[in-house]
């Protein structure tokens, strides 16, 4: 994250799969409170991260605490590619443009799409399918904003503590 590491013209200057992997360790007790709390109807999972400027998978994360019953890494890249090419959620696809479907597509929700970023999420509930692909996306937008801050000297200007001891003179 934010290192200066070798990267070829056309890749992202902060996303890449480390910042990826940090952005779901930080949703990742939410989903297992979730999942040992029987939320989920599941204790397995796909996560599928695609590239924003080309939509290749940049990263998949799977949890298996349980024999999986359905290929759910295949569903999540499914989930994914809907997304990318549709530009939008999954869960509007099948709302406002099910033809746009092709044979082999999945058709649940779990598929995010924000701002050119996608991911698709299987394992779940459809609807917390995408719920999770929301916090991960939130988390990745997060940890992107802070890297671009730090990179362009906007956090510098910060103070450990930069709040008003006394909130009335705001």
């Amino acid at each position: 994250m934010g290192e200066d590491k070798a990267k070829k013209k056309g890749e992202s200057y902060i996303l890449d799969k480390d910042l990826v992997k940090k952005a779901i360790e930080i949703v990742m007790p939410a989903i297992r409170t979730c999942m040992e709390g029987k939320i989920f109807k599941r204790k397995c999972l796909s996560i599928c991260v695609l590239e924003p400027k080309k939509g290749k998978v940049l990263h998949t994360e799977n949890i298996k605490d349980e024999e999986w019953d359905h290929d759910f890494e295949k569903i999540a890249s499914s989930k994914a590619k809907v997304s990318y090419k549709g530009k939008t959620d999954t869960a509007l696809i099948s709302l406002r443009k099910p033809w746009s479907f092709e044979v082999g597509d999945t058709i649940y929700p779990g598929g995010v799409y924000y701002k050119g970023l996608v991911i698709g999420v299987s394992g779940v509930e459809p609807y917390f399918d995408e719920m999770i692909a929301n916090w991960i996306i939130f988390a990745i937008k997060g940890l992107c904003s802070k890297e671009m801050g730090k990179n362009i000297g906007l956090m510098n200007d910060f103070k450990e503590d930069f709040l008003p001891e006394d909130w009335s003179k705001i």
